[in-house]
């Protein structure tokens, strides 16, 4: 029973663009800025009882968590003929900071008693610097083609502080890394009817911040969902092939592999608990095939 909640967002963001059509140049520049704050109280009480229906026992908790969430972004991109093509280029700077909180109480015969084994506080921090660019370009009236980059260095720390067997103690999480995005399509107009494209593309997902923290959340007393503050990105590499025929059907081919990939695991907690977990569990492969076709039924209805 959540007794209380509270989300409020604050969001401001400024925009900046300056365009000369006649030759195709333009610059656009923005900064954003977020804040989040959020706290829920919840109780939750657990009743066992015989099967002649006599109450046995009753586990009682009630836990309090808040989360505050700043997130900060800049960016500026760059357009511009070049050749028989167009060129694109930007940079990009991102920071998110979040801060949490989380109390867990036993309600006990002697009282309410705060539970130091799933109380803890999250702290994160993920600075991310971003470089990209990419070119359009014709060989000819039927083929084209582009290619494009993206550079990412990302810095994140992670500092959990908890207490264990009535002493002070933390863990923290680093991670530092720089990653390469490249992407390229080239698209083949063999006439007037037939239009043939094939693409490649790596992309980045990185985990949803709720699952970075490591706080405990009771489903029930018998089940519990938990944060891994250990947990990679995933990367996918995806290559497509597509065919459009003039009349409006579009066949699309695409496989894609990724890695490192993020699944939510159920465990056992001792002899007779369940605890749910976000892993990085391995690769997946993906195959697909979409098949479309427009058509018109009548005048008024496509």
């Amino acid at each position: 029973d959540y007794y209380h909640q509270r989300n409020n967002r604050y969001n401001t963001s400024l925009n900046y663009r300056f365009a000369q059509d006649s030759i195709g140049r333009s610059f656009s520049s923005s900064l954003d800025y977020g804040y989040f704050d959020g706290a829920n109280k919840n109780r939750q009480s657990n009743t066992y009882y015989s099967p002649t229906g006599e109450q046995e026992n009753q586990a009682l908790y009630r836990s309090l968590s808040g989360a505050g969430v700043t997130l900060f972004a800049v960016k500026a991109d760059y357009e511009d003929s070049l050749g028989h093509g167009k060129i694109m280029a930007g940079i990009k700077y991102s920071s998110v900071e979040s801060n949490n909180k989380f109390k867990f109480f036993q309600n006990l015969p002697q009282g309410e008693v705060l539970d130091d084994n799933q109380s803890n506080d999250f702290n994160y921090l993920e600075r991310i610097s971003a470089v990209y660019g990419s070119y359009k370009f014709a060989f000819s009236s039927k083929l084209n083609g582009q290619l494009g980059l993206r550079v990412e260095h990302t810095k994140a720390d992670g500092a959990l502080a908890f207490r264990k067997e009535g002493q002070a103690a933390g863990q923290s999480v680093k991670n530092d890394y720089v990653n390469f995005f490249p992407n390229a399509s080239l698209s083949l107009k063999a006439d007037e009817t037939h239009r043939f494209s094939v693409g490649f593309s790596r992309r980045l997902d990185r985990p949803a911040y709720q699952r970075l923290n490591p706080f405990v959340a009771l489903l029930d007393d018998l089940t519990f969902w938990q944060g891994n503050p250990f947990l990679q990105p995933q990367y996918r590499n995806r290559y497509s092939l597509d065919y459009s025929h003039a009349n409006g059907m579009v066949v699309s081919l695409a496989y894609s592999r990724t890695n490192n990939l993020i699944a939510q695991v159920d465990d056992t907690l001792g002899v007779n608990k369940i605890v749910m977990m976000p892993r990085n569990v391995g690769d997946q492969q993906h195959y697909s095939v979409n098949v479309t076709r427009t058509f018109k039924a009548s005048p008024w209805w496509e």
